[in-house]
C-alpha cells in the first residue's frame, strides 16, 4: 500500500480492504479482524472475490467507484453469518482499489437522539464561506467554531475550543447574559478580538440566541471591520491634512459658486497675506476682491475669467493688485473645475500665488544681460535659448556645444526640432504651460543618438518671450536602469518559480486529499454518521494545508517584519542562519524602532540578499551587520571575512543578479552606498538611507 494512504488506512472509522490491480488482497485494517475474528494471514494474498469465507457472488470490476453498495455476507470465525455492504473506489493511477465495508448495524443506531438536528443545522451554517462563527454554551465556553475563526484569531483549533470567549474577544459579560435572559433575538456589538501575539483586530459582532432541546447556545457572528476603520482613519487624516495645507500654505486656495466664478465662497487664510483682505470680510462681501485689481489689468482679468467660466478651459493668468498697505503686487491665478459628486454641477476652484519677487527678478535679469550670460555659462547642464515663434536657437552655453559636439556658431540659428527625433513631441512640450521634465531622443554630430532629460521655462528678454531649455544627457543613467530592470525581472521570475514549486510540492498533495474527502461527503451513498467522521478528517487536512500556506506566506513576507519591525525581523533571520553552523552572524543595532513599511521591506530584502550572497560565494566564517538610526537617516554597515570580489565585474556577470537587485532596491528608496573589498580580506558595504527623501 502506498505511504500516502497509510494514515487514512490506520485511523479510518471504516473497515477497509486494499486490492491490487488484479483484485488480490494487499492489506486489511484492524476493524475487519475485529468484525470477523480471523487473523490477517487468512486473507492476505488471496483474490478477494474468491475468498471461501465470502458468501454469495460479487461481479467485477471492483476498481470502479460504486454508484450503489454491494450486499455481502461473511462466515466469521465463530461460524456466524456477518452481513454488510461494500463501497469501492479506485486510486487515480488505477493500480489500487479501496473497499469500504460497513456491517448491517453500523448506521442503525438511534439517529433521533437529542441534538442530531441541531448538529446538522450547525454543519450547514459552518459550511458558509462568508462568516466567522463561534458558538458558546451558557457558561460562555467555546463549544464550536468554523475555519474562519482559526484564520481570524490566528490560532489552532485545540487552543480555542473549551476556553471562555473573554480570552479572545473584548466583550462585556453583561452583553452575553443579556441575550440569554432577554427576549431579544439579536444584539450588535462593536469591539475587537485578540489575534495571534499581541494583535488586536476591530470587529463587529452580532450576538444571537439558539435554543435546542431546552439548551441555550450563544452564536457570535463576527465580521472583520479593519478596512472600514482604516478608511475612517484615513478620511480623518485627509481632512486634517487639507486643513493644515490650506492654513499653512503660502499659496491661497479659493472656491467660487457654480453659478458665478467671481462670487468667492471659500478662501484659505493665505489670501489675507497676499490680498490684504481677511476671509471673513470676503465672505460678507464676495466681490470685494475685484476692487483691488490694478486698473490697467481689470479688463484683461475680466475677459479671462469670462472665457474660463464660459468655455471651462483652465485659468492661467498673471496680473497686478493693489495691496491694502499701498504696494503693487503681482499674483498668479490658476483655476480649474471640481465636481463634488457625480451628476452635480461643477464649481470653480483655483490657487493664487504671490509672484512679486519673481517678476522683479525677471526685470533685474533683463537689465543685467552680462550677469545673465555669466550665470548662463556657469550652469553645468546644457542650456539652449529658443525663439518662441520660429523655434530657432538664439543662444547656447558651452555645455550644450560639448553635448552635441558642435561649435557655438553651428548651433545658432538652427531649429531645435532638427536636433531631435521626436519633432512633434518637442513642439507639444514647448507649447504646454507646465514645466515638467521629459525624456527625449536627441541627435548630435555624426548622427549620434542619445537620451536627454528635457525641461523648459518661458523667459522674457527685451519684451520678447523665449524658451529656456535645459538638457541633460542621461545615457549612463538609462543603461544603469536597464541593467537594474533586468536584475529585478530575473529575481522576480526566480521568486515566482520558487513559489510555484512550493505550492505544487507542499500544498498540492493536501488539496488532492481534501478533494477525495469532499467527493465522499457529497456522495448520496455516504451516510450521515459517515459524513461526520469524514468532516473531522477533512478539518484536520485543512488545518495542515493552512499551516503549509502560512509557511509559504511567511517566506514571502515574514509576519515578524510587519508586526514588530526591521530590527526584530533581521535578528530572527540571523538567528535562523546561525543555527545552520555554516557562518557566524554578529548583529548590532540601535534600540528597536519602526519606520515606513516600504523602508523596512527594502532594508530587510537588501540584508537577506547580502547574507545569501556571502553564504554562496564568499567562504566567509563571520558576517557583521550594524544598523544605526538617527532622526533623519539610517546607516547599515555589512561586512564579511570571505574571499572578496570586484563589485563592477560581479554585477556585469550573470551571477551578479542578486547584487544588481540589491542596488535596484537601494535606488528605489533613494539610498547611497560605498563598497570596499580586498582579496581574501572580505567585503564592506556601507549604506545610507535618508528618511526625509520622498519615495
Amino acid at each position: 500500500m502506498k505511504d500516502k494512504y497509510k494514515w487514512f488506512f490506520d485511523q479510518s472509522p471504516f473497515m477497509i480492504v486494499i486490492l491490487d490491480e488484479h483484485g488480490i488482497v494487499k492489506n486489511i485494517n484492524q476493524k475487519v479482524f475485529d468484525w470477523l475474528g480471523y487473523s490477517p494471514d487468512t486473507f492476505i494474498g488471496e483474490r478477494f472475490i474468491s475468498l471461501k469465507e465470502l458468501s454469495g457472488e460479487i461481479e467485477e470490476p471492483l476498481n470502479e467507484k460504486s454508484k450503489t453498495p454491494i450486499e455481502i455476507s461473511f462466515l466469521s470465525s465463530d461460524k456466524t453469518i456477518k452481513k454488510g455492504q461494500i463501497f469501492s473506489i479506485a486510486t487515480p493511477d488505477k493500480n489500487t482499489t479501496i473497499l469500504y465495508i460497513q456491517n448491517d448495524t453500523f448506521f442503525k443506531k438511534e439517529e433521533n437522539v437529542a441534538g442530531f438536528q441541531y448538529r446538522r443545522a450547525l454543519l450547514s451554517l459552518f459550511n458558509s464561506p462568508a462568516n466567522t462563527i463561534v458558538i458558546l454554551n451558557r457558561k460562555f465556553k467555546i463549544v464550536r467554531i468554523n475555519d474562519h475563526t482559526l484564520n481570524l484569531l490566528e490560532r489552532d483549533r485545540v487552543d480555542i475550543l473549551g476556553r471562555d470567549i473573554f480570552s479572545f474577544v473584548k466583550i462585556e459579560k453583561s452583553q452575553l447574559s443579556k441575550i440569554i435572559s432577554s427576549q431579544e433575538s439579536i444584539l450588535q456589538y462593536e469591539t475587537f478580538v485578540y489575534a495571534g501575539k499581541r494583535k488586536q483586530i476591530p470587529v463587529l459582532i452580532k450576538i444571537s440566541k439558539l435554543l435546542q432541546n431546552d439548551e441555550v447556545f450563544i452564536v457570535l457572528d463576527i465580521f472583520n471591520i479593519s478596512d472600514r476603520i482604516a478608511m475612517e482613519r484615513e478620511l480623518r487624516e485627509n481632512k486634517e491634512k487639507f486643513r493644515q495645507l490650506t492654513e499653512n500654505n503660502d499659496e491661497a486656495f479659493w472656491i467660487s459658486t457654480a453659478e458665478d466664478i467671481e462670487h468667492i465662497a471659500y478662501v484659505s487664510p493665505a489670501f489675507e497675506h497676499i490680498w490684504g483682505i481677511s476671509p471673513e470680510k470676503l465672505y460678507k462681501h464676495p466681490y470685494v476682491w475685484k476692487k483691488s485689481i490694478y486698473h490697467e489689468d481689470k479688463d484683461f482679468v475680466e475677459a479671462e475669467l469670462h472665457s474660463f467660466s464660459k468655455y471651462q478651459k483652465k485659468l492661467n493668468i498673471k496680473y497686478r493688485i493693489l495691496h491694502k498697505d499701498g504696494t503693487i503686487r503681482w499674483v498668479w491665478n490658476k483655476g480649474f473645475l471640481i465636481q463634488s459628486t457625480p451628476g452635480a454641477k461643477p464649481c470653480f476652484a483655483g490657487i493664487i500665488q504671490d509672484i512679486t519677487l519673481q517678476r522683479y527678478t525677471e526685470e533685474a535679469l533683463r537689465e543685467s544681460s552680462k550677469k545673465y550670460k555669466s550665470l548662463f555659462e556657469l550652469v553645468s547642464d546644457s542650456l539652449l535659448i529658443v525663439h518662441e515663434q520660429t523655434l530657432q536657437i538664439i543662444d547656447a552655453n558651452m555645455a550644450a556645444c560639448n553635448m552635441f559636439s558642435y561649435e557655438y556658431g553651428d548651433l545658432l540659428g538652427e531649429k531645435i526640432t532638427k536636433l531631435t527625433r521626436e519633432k512633434r513631441k518637442i513642439k507639444q512640450i514647448l507649447k504646454a504651460s507646465s514645466a515638467k521634465h521629459y525624456e527625449l531622443l536627441f541627435i548630435g554630430k555624426n548622427n549620434r543618438v542619445f537620451p536627454v532629460e528635457f525641461s523648459k521655462n518661458t523667459i522674457s528678454i527685451e519684451n520678447q518671450e523665449y524658451f529656456l531649455c535645459s538638457l541633460r544627457d542621461i545615457s549612463d543613467r538609462k543603461e544603469n536602469e536597464k541593467r537594474m530592470l533586468n536584475a529585478v525581472i530575473t529575481a522576480e521570475e526566480n521568486e515566482r518559480k520558487r513559489i510555484a514549486e512550493n505550492i505544487h510540492d507542499d500544498i498540492g498533495p493536501f488539496l488532492s486529499g481534501i478533494m477525495m474527502y469532499v467527493r465522499e461527503i457529497i456522495s448520496p451513498n455516504t451516510k450521515q454518521k459517515q459524513k461526520e467522521y469524514l468532516i473531522d478528517y477533512l478539518n484536520d487536512m485543512l488545518d495542515k494545508t493552512i499551516e503549509k500556506t502560512r509557511n509559504i506566506s511567511h517566506n514571502l513576507m515574514p509576519t515578524i517584519l510587519t508586526d514588530f519591525g526591521i530590527i526584530k525581523a533581521v535578528n530572527d533571520f540571523c538567528n535562523q542562519i546561525n543555527k545552520l553552523n555554516q557562518v557566524k552572524i554578529v548583529f548590532r543595532h540601535s534600540n528597536n524602532f519602526r519606520i515606513d513599511e516600504i523602508y523596512e521591506i527594502s532594508i530587510y530584502r537588501i540584508i537577506t540578499e547580502l547574507v545569501n550572497n556571502s553564504l554562496k560565494h564568499s567562504n566567509a566564517k563571520n558576517i557583521f551587520i550594524d544598523i544605526k538610526k538617527t532622526k533623519t537617516k539610517i546607516t547599515i554597515n555589512f561586512r564579511d571575512d570571505g574571499i572578496g570580489f570586484a563589485l563592477n565585474q560581479r554585477i556585469k556577470k550573470t551571477t551578479g543578479l542578486g547584487l544588481r537587485n540589491v542596488l535596484s532596491r537601494l535606488d528605489s528608496i533613494h539610498g547611497t552606498y560605498s563598497f570596499k573589498s580586498k582579496k581574501n580580506e572580505g567585503i564592506q558595504f556601507y549604506f545610507t538611507i535618508n528618511l526625509k527623501e520622498t519615495i
